[in-house]
């Protein structure tokens, strides 16, 4: 490195040695002065940075900084120093690709294929945000721990956007010869995401026969190879490589764009069926066909012509599907799914977005054939919906959701599409297994809760029973055995209920686990997911006997799901298979320094794990978050001048959450889970001495408040309510009417009001309360449009907006008139669902910025060793 070079970053990173050189930049190792880490510092050739200009290259690479997925090395820093362009990355310490295809030439072709549809997974989540990479190659894929990652993410692009004309003038090409797209190589400069398609069936093709698709001795020979003459099947070489790959890399390798799968999924969908079809784009199954299918299933036939042949055959026993499973659908937003009880149609929940974070979205409800890569919605922009279920028939979906702001309920859909029919009001249900009916769960205020049998046709109930449960308990589900006679329940945290069809209790249990059951086909056992650590679940079998008791401990069947804490699965009750929404989650965290007119913006974390629920210090110098890990789910805080974090619990337990510091920073609560109970806890911050009680009735989200007092959600569900301490065994309601219905609160940095937000029709309300004299005002109502956040510091009280029309959110504060003005447009998709931090006493702001990705799977066999192998 040039030694001005080193001159000028001396403060900031201290260069160790050279450890690469590519076609655009030369690697080298540093240690991050700051953060006390090893990094890769790239400093671009100086010719590139001689024809793009400091200015254009750094403009355009900061819309890669917000790549963020787990198979995508993320950007840490860029900049410009003695006329040198520089970015930097995470050092990996593991080998690239190149390196393992230099060492053993070609690969297993599991492992291949495990790298492909990783690099694909990446390429995918990058391409729908509009970034293409341009230059896929073994050299560009790292290794660590044999998990993929995919480097140098959008620097091509962000060098052939500032470059401009200037360089291909100069006759610098970017790419490499041997993996670029024919268009790439011709070079058209909007290449668009095939060319990436183009090049990971290149990678593939290398892992699996030891050689790219095309070899020559000079890179003219090459480039005339790539645009004229058709590649080998890479089976020629290597006979072991199945139909089903040679054809799918080969439609990749299609030398027109319009010839190759469209999307990475497609690809990695081609690559893993059974037939040996090249899955192209234009082979797509068309809605006609899978209406076709639907129509047949709801007939009781199945037609398979047209609508693709699927890789888990319909049908199929248990010993024929011993291991099997496949990945239904690619979108990232797919959950709550649910598997028809032939096994051949899976429904399930699809958010549509407005804006690239998931709290403008909206939900619809699709139906899609096991083995098709399409998917027919049949009902589209509701707020939100949750959990369908088929009817003993096939004929009808079930779903709970709320349409718009006048209908919210369970609501019946014909299969084939049609207006959603109105058939109760529940916190949650399940259909008959073999009957036209369903059972309802409405939770009660006097901890038990209400079970209604309604006839699904005329939407009547024809029979109602009680049972005890935590009536202040959001999580509650249930599930009909097979034989109709017996409910599996989830009635509070941590608890699983087995009663009779008169609601008499057969069994019980308490074990950590996710409210969402569902019984085997057999009926002789539940399935659900049990909480792990680090934002991993495990898919576990409880035994159930004839009498209904619970027998024996829970049996592990899937491990380590990312479920993103609210796993869902179904069961066919016709063959058995098994559906899971399952996917990655990452999170990080952001300051915004607003002290000035430019706000300032920094990423705090580089979403290594998973971040939320951020609180800043009253001077706004110290951050406090949850951070979930392999540890478990803890407490942290970081120093904002130097990086340095520190635990401030250490539990090896999952679940602590809902953090929330007091308005002089002296006092934190928070709520952690056991084995058997949740726990409110306060850490006084001077001493690190903890303080803690069983939940007993108590909300979530407890704000301390005042020296002792917290002020949280009313356990019954409605309002607000004071516990005047920790030793105290009684909420205090505050006295707010029922029919404010409160989604957000943020107590006065003197503890002595209280302000919240509710919905009303089109509109969000203000509202604030004196505690001394429970005096209650309206402050402000605005239109209840994108998604609002609360927050009051010594300037006043403060809303967190993102509204549909911005592309990021933004910050206003209530004036003395009642009125809003804007504050500050944040730099970063705030996620104001996990709240947002503000300094009591400086112009400091805090959010998490979250991406969570879901999809569905399908299984083979079901509470059994059959799937024991998990995606």
């Amino acid at each position: 490195m040039p030694p001005r070079l080193v001159d000028a970053l001396a403060g900031r990173y201290r260069v160790e040695r050279e450890v690469g050189a590519g076609g655009m930049a030369t690697v080298f190792l540093a240690e991050d002065l700051r953060h006390d880490r090893k990094v890769a510092l790239k400093v671009l050739r100086p010719e590139l940075a001689a024809i793009i200009g400091a200015e254009r290259f750094l403009a355009e690479i900061r819309t890669t900084a917000h790549l963020q997925h787990p198979h995508i090395l993320p950007l840490f820093d860029s900049g410009e120093a003695e006329g040198y362009l520089y970015y930097v990355m995470p050092f990996v310490a593991g080998e690239s690709l190149r390196a393992r295809l230099a060492r053993e030439t070609q690969l297993p072709i599991p492992e291949a294929l495990r790298i492909t549809r990783e690099v694909g997974s990446a390429l995918d989540y990058a391409h729908r945000r509009g970034v293409v990479h341009r230059d896929i190659k073994p050299e560009n894929i790292l290794l660590q721990e044999g998990t993929a990652l995919v480097a140098d993410f959008g620097i091509a692009l962000a060098v052939a956007t500032a470059g401009g004309t200037r360089l291909t003038q100069t006759g610098l090409s970017l790419g490499t010869p041997g993996y670029m797209s024919p268009e790439q190589a011709a070079g058209e400069r909007t290449v668009d995401a095939r060319s990436d398609v183009y090049a990971l069936g290149a990678v593939c093709y290398e892992m699996l026969t030891g050689q790219p698709p095309f070899v020559a001795p000079t890179t003219q020979a090459l480039i005339a190879k790539l645009m004229t003459e058709d590649p080998v099947p890479p089976s020629r070489s290597r006979r072991s490589v199945p139909p089903q790959v040679d054809a799918a890399i080969l439609a990749a390798l299609e030398k027109l764009p319009a010839d190759r799968p469209s999307t990475p999924a497609e690809l990695i969908t081609a690559l893993t069926r059974e037939d040996s079809q090249p899955s192209g784009g234009r082979r797509l199954p068309s809605r006609r066909g899978i209406l076709a299918g639907l129509a047949a299933g709801a007939l009781g036939g199945l037609v398979l012509g047209g609508v693709g042949v699927t890789s888990l055959q319909p049908h199929a026993s248990a010993a024929e599907g011993e291991g099997r499973r496949a990945q239904i659908t690619f979108s990232g937003q797919a959950s709550s799914p649910a598997i028809s009880p032939d096994g051949n149609f899976i429904a399930f929940v699809a958010a549509s977005c407005g804006h690239a974070h998931v709290d403008l979205c909206r939900s619809s409800l699709a139906v899609q054939e096991v083995g098709s890569t399409q998917a027919v919605p049949i009902l589209t922009g509701a707020e939100w919906l949750l959990d369908p279920r088929w009817s003993h028939d096939g004929t009808t979906i079930v779903v709970r959701g709320q349409l718009d702001s006048a209908r919210t309920g369970v609501f019946a859909i014909p299969r084939l599409g049609g207006s959603p029919r109105l058939v109760a009001e529940a916190d949650a249900f399940d259909t008959h297994p073999a009957g036209d009916s369903l059972v309802t769960v409405v939770r009660q205020s006097d901890s038990v809760a209400l079970l209604r049998i309604i006839a699904l046709s005329p939407g009547r109930s024809v029979d109602s029973f009680t049972v005890p449960g935590n009536a202040s308990y959001s999580g509650w589900d249930v599930s009909w055995a097979p034989n109709g006679r017996s409910l599996a329940l989830i009635t509070g945290p941590r608890r699983l209920d087995i009663v009779g069809r008169r609601g008499e209790l057969t069994g019980s249990t308490r074990v950590q686990i996710r409210p969402h059951v569902r019984w085997t086909r057999a009926g002789d056992a539940v399935l659900t997911f049990r909480v792990g650590i680090g934002r991993e679940d495990e898919l576990v079998s409880l035994g159930i006997d004839p009498a209904g008791r619970v027998r024996g401990e829970p049996r592990v069947e899937l491990s380590r799901l990312q479920t993103l804490y609210r796993g869902r699965l179904d069961v066919s009750r016709g063959t058995g298979r098994l559906a899971i929404a399952t996917g990655v989650s990452t999170a990080d965290l952001w300051t915004f320094d607003f002290t000035n007119d430019a706000v300032v913006g920094r990423r705090r974390t580089q979403g290594t794990t998973w971040y939320g629920k951020p609180a800043l210090s009253p001077n706004g110098t110290q951050l406090m978050y949850l951070r979930g890990d392999a540890i478990g789910d803890n407490v942290y805080v970081t120093r904002l001048s130097d990086g340095i974090e520190e635990a401030l619990t250490s539990e090896r337990l999952p679940a602590v959450f809902d953090v929330e510091l007091s308005a002089d920073g002296r006092r934190l609560a928070f709520e952690h889970s056991t084995d058997s109970t949740i726990r409110l806890a306060v850490l006084e911050l001077p001493s690190r001495r903890i303080m803690s009680r069983e939940s007993g009735a108590f909300p979530s989200r407890a704000v301390p408040l005042g020296t002792h007092a917290l002020v949280g959600y009313s356990p019954t569900g409605r309002g607000l309510a004071v516990l005047d301490s920790l030793r105290a065994t009684i909420w205090r309601p505050l006295p707010i009417p029922d029919s404010l219905a409160i989604f957000t609160f943020a107590p006065s940095p003197d503890g002595e009001e209280i302000a919240f937000l509710t919905r009303t029709g089109v509109a969000t309300n203000l509202f604030t309360l004196s505690l001394d004299r429970s005096t209650l005002q309206l402050v402000h109502s605005f239109p209840d449009e994108g998604t609002t956040a609360l927050a009051w510091n010594k300037e006043g009280i403060h809303v967190g907006r993102w509204l549909p029309s911005d592309e990021l959110p933004s910050l206003w504060r209530v004036t003395e008139s009642g009125k809003l003005t804007r504050v500050a447009s944040l730099t970063a998709p705030c996620a104001f669902t996990d709240g947002l931090a503000l300094a009591a006493a400086s112009r400091v702001a805090a959010c998490s910025v979250l991406d969570n990705r879901s999809d569905i799977w399908v299984f083979d066999g079901v509470g059994g060793s059959q799937i024991a192998s998990r995606p």
